[in-house]
């Protein structure tokens, strides 16, 4: 299992660099075809290794195993860039991230010593944390969050496996990276939304 979960934080590593690559790319590809195949380029590029390792295993060494959730958003990313279709529509991703910065609020400080209880500890094979994990899942597909309960199930299905090293659920359900990028989008959703409203309050007043 230890090769399959090298291989996996590898993957998810070089799927990280690409992902912020097409979100930065100055031009655009418009034939699908082509911009597989420039994907498939830089995948090959990131996992060939340059010396000892590949650029994917050197970023892997900095951030560590991405979380499940971070797998499926930079999935369902690649999918869209790829194909021209929107996997991960604005409704999933708000409440995804929505999600992933709560749990990680609740997570981070309080495991940092900031108090007495550490939250962390429970992702040791607590029953009552993983009921509540599952029951996190059917409340988001009920609201038709099919983004947030599929990595919610996918973090429950991979923890039970031991798919990564760690033996904690807390790692398969989020990571210092989809933390802090889900803060940075939903700051900057906010902004953008408050800047359209006073835009459209300044027009109204001059008219």
């Amino acid at each position: 299992m230890s090769t399959l979960s090298s291989s996996i934080g590898i993957f998810g590593s070089a799927l990280l660099i690409l992902c912020l690559w097409v979100r930065i790319l100055p031009w655009r590809i418009k034939i699908p075809a082509w911009r597989g195949l420039v994907f498939l380029a830089g995948a090959i590029i990131l996992l060939i290794p340059f010396g000892e390792l590949s650029i994917a295993a050197k970023l892997r060494g900095l951030v560590g195993d991405l979380s499940m959730t971070s797998l499926l958003a930079m999935v369902l990313i690649s999918l869209s860039y790829i194909t021209g279709r929107d996997y991960f529509n604005r409704y999933n991703r708000y409440v995804l991230l929505l999600s992933v910065l709560c749990a990680a609020l609740f997570l981070y400080p309080m495991t940092m010593g900031l108090t007495f209880f550490d939250p962390y500890l429970m992702g040791y094979g607590s029953y009552g944390f993983a009921a509540v994990v599952f029951l996190g899942a059917l409340i988001s597909w009920a609201i038709r969050a099919y983004v947030t309960a599929a990595a919610l199930l996918l973090a429950m299905v991979a923890y039970s496996v031991g798919l990564y090293e760690s033996r904690n659920l807390w790692d398969y359900l989020i990571d210092p990276v989809i933390a802090i990028y889900a803060a940075f989008w939903l700051a900057s959703t906010v902004f953008r939304n408050l800047y359209q409203r006073l835009r459209i309050s300044m027009k109204q007043a001059d008219a």
